[in-house]
């Protein structure tokens, strides 16, 4: 069962990152915030009525699912590394 916990980790982090792209789209997952382009009304469905913020938390959980599956100690200090990141932006982003 070692490869079960990345597979695992992975089919969720990728669920919550397409699943969030699906809902805000393109333009509101990577132009938004850089050319003004904001969605008018707060997105409730899934996943954001799972997590907050699917996008940071699935890209998350894929890096250590990656760090895992080829047994890399650096790819889970690189993981850590860009949830604090992320945490960082949160905090930005309000």
């Amino acid at each position: 069962y070692p490869t079960l916990v990345p597979v695992l980790l992975f089919s969720i982090g990728q669920t919550f990152v397409i699943s969030s792209t699906w809902v805000l789209g393109i333009t509101g997952t990577f132009l938004g915030d850089y050319f003004g382009i904001l969605i008018d009304d707060r997105v409730e469905g899934f996943p954001f009525n799972v997590i907050e913020n699917p996008t940071y938390v699935g890209s998350t959980l894929c890096f250590a699912a990656g760090a895992l599956w080829y047994e890399k100690p650096s790819g889970l200090l690189i993981t850590a590394y860009v949830y604090i990141v992320y945490s960082f932006a949160l905090r930005d982003e309000g």
